[in-house]
């Protein structure tokens, strides 16, 4: 059995590097190649493919809607996800949304390949930087859960300031992107982890992550 694949990425090289590689297998053939969202959508529910390899970047600003689209359009269709970002958030909204695939974008053909083919025969995988990722990810839930219940509300500059901590920017960075000061920065960070009852944030991006704050809004490009 061939199994037939929509490739939609972004990088030319890397859309072509991947296409050689799928094309000189035996198992696999590239039915098209697509770069805009509403095409991508289109192709997909008119070839059916057993996968569609998508770029984040390609279905922005609304991913996850588009990723529904899809599975509709085809509800057989294999998702695997390209992406150079990573975050729990995107990881787990991804997973929930029935996605099979999540690599990078510095995975190279033929580790892309491998992964297509766990794929095909129903695997769900994650390439090695997400699978640490996501591991860290409830490591760190289970040593915060206790903290869950008495976590109060966060203002709505503490919450920017912490999805912007989410996203891993610096706190130069996110005093820019806020227009406000570092000290005011440090300061709202101080409040987020009183409120949070955490000491870093990287426990208050995962106390947020696991109460449902930040997974609409961080994106996932």
């Amino acid at each position: 059995m061939k199994y037939s694949l929509l490739v939609a990425v972004e990088e030319p090289l890397f859309v072509d590097a991947a296409v050689n590689i799928i094309e000189a297998s035996e198992d696999l053939f590239v039915a098209a190649r697509s770069n805009e969202r509403s095409d991508i959508i289109d192709r997909v529910g008119e070839l059916q493919p057993n996968i569609a390899i998508i770029d984040t970047n390609l279905l922005e600003p609304a991913f996850f809607e588009a990723i529904e689209q899809i599975k509709r359009a085809s509800p057989d269709t294999a998702i695997l996800v390209v992406s150079s970002r990573s975050n729990p958030s995107c990881l787990i909204r991804c997973l929930k949304a029935g996605i099979s695939g999540y690599v990078g974008k510095k995975t190279t053909a033929v580790e892309l390949v491998s992964t297509i083919r766990s794929v095909c025969v129903g695997g769900t995988v994650l390439d090695g930087d997400r699978s640490a990722l996501l591991l860290e990810y409830l490591r760190q839930v289970a040593c915060t859960q206790g903290h869950l219940g008495n976590a109060k509300g966060l203002g709505r500059r503490e919450l920017q300031a912490l999805e912007l901590a989410a996203e891993g920017l610096t706190n130069k960075e996110i005093a820019s992107r806020l227009y406000i000061s570092e000290r005011t920065v440090q300061s709202h960070f101080g409040a987020i982890f009183h409120k949070l009852g955490v000491k870093s944030r990287t426990q208050a991006v995962f106390v947020a992550l696991r109460q449902g704050r930040l997974a609409d809004e961080i994106p996932v490009g």
